[in-house]
């Protein structure tokens, strides 16, 4: 019985040897460069000096130069990142892994599609709303 133990200990070192061993090798993100260009999207021209930050991570956030091309070192490839500037929209982008990423941005007072909307309502009278059934009465006939 207790050959039959230790034989079956033995069968399962190398199995949790390759489990740890994995877990090291491919259970750390490595980093991962980003790189890419700030456009304006009214405009179509790039950029310049518009912040850019990691937003789940300790990053020191960059700002891109003249020609709006920033790069970023972030520690993994399924990162956010946060982009802003005062009289555009702040922005959040998905890296999924990409090396180069395009932003374009909004100006402050453009509407896109992800913007909460107002919608107003009003009282409408049952003979004005199509496809609307009146209940009548036996009385009424």
């Amino acid at each position: 019985m207790r050959f039959i133990i230790s034989k079956g200990i033995y069968c399962l070192l190398p199995v949790l040897l390759l489990a740890l061993y994995s877990h090291s090798a491919f259970g750390q993100d490595q980093e991962f460069v980003v790189r890419g260009t700030v456009y304006s999207a009214e405009t179509g021209m790039p950029l310049a000096e518009i912040g850019i930050s990691a937003m789940n991570s300790p990053v020191d956030p960059v700002s891109t130069d003249t020609v709006g091309a920033f790069e970023i070192t972030l520690p993994g490839k399924n990162e956010q990142l946060f982009v802003s500037y005062p009289g555009y929209k702040g922005k959040t982008v998905f890296v999924h892994g990409r090396p180069e990423i395009d932003i374009w941005l909004l100006n402050e007072g453009d509407l896109s599609v992800g913007d909460a909307t107002e919608m107003l309502f009003r009282e409408v009278a049952l003979r004005d709303i199509a496809g609307a059934a009146e209940v009548s009465r036996r009385t009424d006939l």
